[in-house]
């Protein structure tokens, strides 16, 4: 396939299947970052050790357009930049995920964070965002129980006051010591 070229069609699809199409592209701004930790360290050498690095979720940043001249020759469809806007809007209010095709990528499970619109006397007729959508990453999670067998005894224990599972042994009535005042013969605790 030398020499051919794939067009990719700019797009959001929604998770409830609807498509947004923009009339006009003004900038598509991806950023894919990998956040590398870094801690302080003193001793011989100073300074900071990169130990970890994890991806941080993916974000686009889409300057697109629509305007109502477009369908100029369908006068039953002006007034669509508002139902696109409103489409946008809802599509940000169902947080739901949703897949964006820029001119260089596919962006999955993406959310609508921010949505921006400007209206001038010049572009009273047309809709200009500035939307910024990030990923979300999904995981799946369980629960499970760490507890102690309840076939676990006391004695099978090496260290079973810290182990062992909690017991009813009834009422307790607790009792001060004279260290818990300060013993007054070898304490040097001054109070006042």
């Amino acid at each position: 396939m030398a020499g051919s070229a794939v067009t990719i069609q700019r797009q959001i699809i929604g998770g409830g299947g609807g498509v947004i199409f923009p009339d006009c592209v003004v900038e598509e701004v991806g950023t894919d970052t990998l956040q590398i930790t870094e801690h302080p360290v003193e001793g011989p050498i100073t300074g900071v050790v990169n130990d970890h690095a994890f991806k941080k979720p993916r974000e686009v940043n889409l300057r697109w357009s629509w305007s109502d001249s477009s369908n100029i020759n369908h006068p039953a469809e002006q007034g669509i930049v508002i139902e696109i806007y409103n489409s946008l809007l809802s599509l940000q209010a169902s947080l739901s995920p949703f897949i964006i095709y820029t001119g260089k990528s596919a962006y999955s499970n993406m959310l609508l964070q921010s949505l921006k619109q400007t209206t001038s006397k010049d572009s009273e007729f047309s809709l200009q965002i500035n939307a910024l959508c990030k990923e979300i990453i999904i995981v799946e999670t369980s629960t499970t129980s760490a507890g102690v067998p309840s076939t676990a005894s006391a004695s099978n224990m090496s260290n079973p006051s810290a182990t062992a599972p909690i017991t009813q042994t009834g009422q307790a009535t607790l009792k001060p010591t004279a260290s818990d005042f300060g013993d007054p013969i070898t304490s040097t605790t001054q109070f006042g």
